[in-house]
């Protein structure tokens, strides 16, 4: 496999933005490296918030609790699906959601309320941003389902396009990257 050069983005975000906007590099714009690569790929030329990369990046946030079926309502749903929507820069549309409640689990060799949460996507998560992700979410599972941040384990999960399916193909295939 050859190298890759990587476009930069020169856009600057208006007052206003998502603060996920600082990152320098535009995710979309990959090319194989024309020294290694006689006849490289064209780039793709996306904007950062077109449709196409709000796709592409499709994050789903799963959640598995000792917590009563009761205690996950429809506000909790949507709660943390517009949390994960903002904090990813995300349209709501490709968010996902998956509350396992009523599993048998123990954390620290009690059952009092514990979870395990996992935040995968592809893109939008990297050393940086899952320290801001993880205050995000321990804070929402704390104030709404009562799950202290000392009784819950947090997983990001970074997913290649390759590895995602969609549509009856992968993300890869959908958007070439």
């Amino acid at each position: 496999m050859g190298h890759y050069i990587l476009e930069y983005c020169e856009t600057v975000p208006e007052k206003g933005t998502s603060a996920v906007m600082e990152s320098t590099l535009r995710e979309a714009l990959v090319a194989p490296c024309v020294s290694c690569d006689p006849a490289p790929a064209p780039v793709k030329n996306l904007t950062p918030d077109s449709e196409t990369r709000n796709a592409a990046t499709m994050p789903f946030l799963e959640v598995s609790t000792n917590l009563p079926k009761e205690k996950v309502t429809p506000e909790v749903l949507s709660g943390l699906s517009k949390m994960v929507s903002e904090m990813l820069d995300k349209s709501e549309s490709y968010c996902m959601m998956h509350v396992l409640p009523d599993q048998l689990m123990t954390f620290g060799g009690t059952s009092e309320p514990c979870a395990v949460v996992r935040l995968s996507s592809i893109g939008r998560l990297g050393v940086e941003l899952n320290k801001k992700h993880a205050a995000k979410i321990f804070a929402f599972m704390d104030k709404h389902l009562g799950i202290s941040n000392d009784r819950m384990f947090m997983a990001f999960q970074d997913l290649d396009s390759s590895t995602v399916g969609y549509k009856g193909t992968t993300f890869h295939e959908l958007y070439g990257r």
